[in-house]
């Protein structure tokens, strides 16, 4: 898009003189740029400072303007004015945003770069703490290979080659890696010597870059050097990566296999510590193969080996005793090890921890199961082998801490594991046995804790298990007030949406009177704001007399309200087939239908007109239509773009809702739409909501209650977007409110410069682009340079 400050100069003088004489001074202050276009009948009606000079040249280099600052330079003293600190300060913008033109230009001017680093220090001085890199360096880190050939042929220092190196190989540029690192430059010696103490070759296995590594190398730097901070070498650097050639490559070169970092952790350490798939056994391999030692102990005294136990992973495990490595000496390890074990059912490391010497009982850490001993870990898992080995070798079947964590029983119901149950049952686990809490780390109340029977476990663990307690005989006391819900265990357990269990459940907790023995009410629990009731929690429900399709909860809201705000087509279609109110309001006297608007959901928004929902309501706010297009969902940062599946649902929904008679030009005569949520400046489809509108025949010149129409609201708020759209869609530019204010003038008191320009070419008849303005705030916003 053609900006204001690139039109002809007659344009600016009809605009700035005769059509809005009064943004003269305004335009030449706010858009700076134009100084070095406007001819001399403009140039007498404003003075020109040196600061506004030097801001200008700063943010022509910064955003590219080769040819501002070409005319800036030409009109003014280049080298008393600009070659000094500003002209230093312009080769740095120029770099950081890739701007190559730009930097031959000021080095073609003859601004000497060697002295970069005088100025630099001279920025520090008058600005205490600050760490700008050079120019070079910026460049690197860019990666522009056009700026780093400029700089460095016109003076770059050798401290500033050294920064740029680490920050090129950083970025992984190989090219200017090469040119850096080339013997013929000058003072290549002394470039490799002072390079030679940095972490390149740690940088480039960071960057994954095997071009890099081998360059490195091949330019003979050390292949054990480590860095001063972590003390890494190379080599784990490249086994923390996980990178097999890296590793290959450096052992091929000498890399010490055993030499320890500030943790005094080897490479050997490092590959247990993050192995974390069946492969990264190769990688352990290859440094068994260089020599890596199994023994080697780091700070915390702990083995290669001792660190797979601690971490339960048992492929490393059962790998290094096939390489002969055997020691379990370290009982903690042990603890880690056997519990591991039995978690996953391997019942050959079971007996060998066994073996050596492992605590059957000892609560030992694995996973989030804080403090289990090895049973629990195998009946959680149903792995009845390992349960048999355990229980032969002295473990016990209830809980030694005095009943307050969960029993192996407990654990192998909650998990659906009817087999393992039925087996501790078999064996003599205690059916009427209580935990006070499901897991250790959620009793985070000491002054109460809840009751869970072997009922409530089963309950978790779905129909199998419930009915294997059943069976037992058993049935606790459910309305004890310290008993947690059986209800609530069934529905968020592994059966909560199976319909015959859910009754099942029902059954046993209703009492003779037709009330409820539990902890909750189910009807109520149903209605609890945000709940998401499922189809089979309805129909298990249907059937009771207690149960009303239309009631509500505390905020008005029906279970239709809850299954739409949940988008659940299934229950709201089920809902709707069972006749509950398609039109029931909440206490904000907003519908099912607005709800399934504000989520921009097509489908629901069809399924409730057909069932005959109204998508009128008594207040405008409380609307489907403005729901869609200014809903809770549309809350999101500005520079956040909608998707086009969400663009075309909220058309869609538009659409729809247009279809049954609500005329788009009620949004444009309310006030409280566009002046409280485009003014606040987080609303990311209104442009695009405001453009459905305009499709649908909406008229943008509507006036609110004060004269206001969506231009003025739109310019005021800043959103440019919006802004061109309306203009697009035959906005008045000229429109004015009860003050006689215009939007030029709303955008003008705001500071809205580029809306104000925008605004100016539609008064001068010029063609407005909203695909161009779209692409000049996409480059504005993804710089986050501020929005002028």
């Amino acid at each position: 898009m053609t900006s204001f400050v690139e039109l002809p100069e007659d344009i600016h003088l009809y605009i700035c003189k005769s059509l809005y004489p009064r943004h003269i001074n305004h335009l030449v202050r706010t858009c700076k740029v134009l100084h070095h276009r406007l001819n001399s009948e403009l140039w007498k009606a404003i003075s020109v400072s040196d600061a506004v000079k030097k801001e200008i040249f700063l943010e022509s280099a910064l955003l590219g303007r080769l040819a501002v600052l070409q005319n800036l330079a030409n009109e003014s003293n280049f080298e008393s004015e600009f070659s000094n600190l500003t002209g230093h300060e312009a080769l740095r913008l120029a770099a950081k945003s890739g701007h190559s033109s730009i930097v031959a230009y000021l080095l073609a001017k003859g601004l000497e770069y060697c002295n970069e680093a005088n100025f630099r220090n001279l920025r520090k001085t008058i600005l205490p703490g600050l760490d700008d890199p050079s120019a070079l360096q910026l460049a690197a880190e860019l990666g522009d290979v056009d700026t780093v050939r400029h700089l460095l042929g016109h003076g770059a220092t050798l401290e500033d080659k050294v920064e740029a190196l680490k920050q090129a190989v950083h970025s992984g540029n190989e090219v200017i890696v090469s040119d850096l690192l080339k013997k013929e430059n000058p003072a290549s010696s002394e470039l490799f010597s002072l390079a030679s103490d940095m972490p390149l070759l740690q940088l480039a296995i960071n960057a994954r870059s095997e071009a890099l590594v081998s360059m490195l190398l091949d330019h003979g730097f050390d292949v054990n050097m480590h860095d001063s901070m972590r003390h890494m070498t190379p080599l784990r650097q490249a086994v923390e990566e996980d990178w097999p050639w890296a590793v290959k490559t450096l052992l091929a070169q000498g890399a010490d296999v055993n030499v320890a970092d500030a943790q005094r952790n080897t490479a050997l350490h490092i590959a247990v510590k993050y192995c974390r798939t069946h492969d990264c056994l190769g990688m352990i391999r290859l440094l068994l193969q260089a020599g890596g030692d199994l023994k080697r102990r780091n700070n915390a005294g702990r083995t290669p080996v001792d660190l797979a136990m601690m971490r339960q992973n048992l492929d490393v495990v059962n790998f290094l005793m096939k390489c002969g490595f055997a020691d379990f000496n370290d009982s903690e390890c042990l603890g880690h090890l056997i519990c591991a074990a039995a978690a996953k059912g391997d019942k050959v490391l079971v007996a060998k921890a066994i073996r050596h010497g492992a605590d059957v009982n000892k609560p030992g850490p694995f996973g989030t199961h804080d403090k289990w001993p090895p049973l629990r870990h195998a009946a959680y898992g149903g792995h009845l082998d390992a349960m048999d080995l355990l229980l032969s070798n002295g473990a016990i079947l209830e809980s030694p801490e005095g009943g307050h964590l969960p029993t192996p029983l407990h654990l192998a119901l909650g998990q659906g594991n009817s087999a393992a149950a039925q087996w501790l049952l078999d064996r003599g686990a205690d059916i009427r046995s209580i935990s006070n809490r499901l897991h250790p780390w959620s009793a985070t109340d000491t002054t109460f804790r809840p009751y869970w029977t072997c009922l409530h476990f089963a309950a978790i663990g779905g129909s199998e298990a419930f009915r294997l307690v059943l069976d037992a005989g058993y049935i606790p006391v459910l309305d004890n007030p310290k008993t947690v819900s059986l209800w609530e265990s069934a529905i968020k357990g592994c059966d909560g949406s199976n319909t015959e269990f859910l009754q099942l459940v029902l059954n046993k907790i209703r009492g003779d009177d037709g009330g409820y023995r539990d902890a909750v009410n189910p009807v109520t629990y149903m209605f609890e704001l945000g709940r998401k009731p499922n189809e089979a929690m309805i129909m298990a429900m249907l059937g009771d007399s207690n149960f009303d399709l239309n009631a509500v909860n505390d905020t008005g809201k029906t279970l239709l309200h809850n299954a739409i705000i949940c988008d659940d087509e299934g229950v709201s279609q089920l809902l709707l087939d069972l006749g509950v109110d398609v039109n029931a309001a909440d206490n904000d006297g907003r519908t099912a239908l607005y709800y399934a608007a504000e989520n921009q959901d097509p489908k629901l928004v069809r399924m409730l007109l057909e069932a005959g929902a109204t998508p009128h309501a008594d207040k405008l706010e409380n609307s489907p239509l403005a729901a869609c297009l200014f809903g809770e969902c549309s809350f999101i940062s500005q520079c956040w773009t909608p998707t086009d599946e969400l663009l075309a649902a909220m058309r869609d929904v538009i659409k729809q809702l247009s279809e049954h008679g609500v005329s788009p030009n009620q949004l444009f005569k309310q006030r409280p739409i566009f002046n409280e949520l485009l003014s606040d400046q987080t609303f990311a489809t209104s442009v695009h909501g405001v453009q459905s509108l305009l499709e649908l025949g909406a008229d943008p010149n509507v006036l609110d209650d004060s004269g206001m129409t969506s231009l003025h609201y739109a310019a005021s708020s800043g959103d440019i977007r919006t802004v061109s759209r309306l203009l697009v869609g035959g906005a008045d530019v000229e429109a004015k409110n009860r003050r006689g204010v215009t939007a030029v003038q709303l955008a003008e008191q705001h500071g809205w410069n580029l809306v104000v320009d925008l605004l100016l070419r539609k008064a001068a008849g010029l063609k407005i682009s909203p695909g161009e303005v779209d692409a000049l705030y996409n480059r504005i916003t993804s710089r986050a340079e501020g929005w002028p």
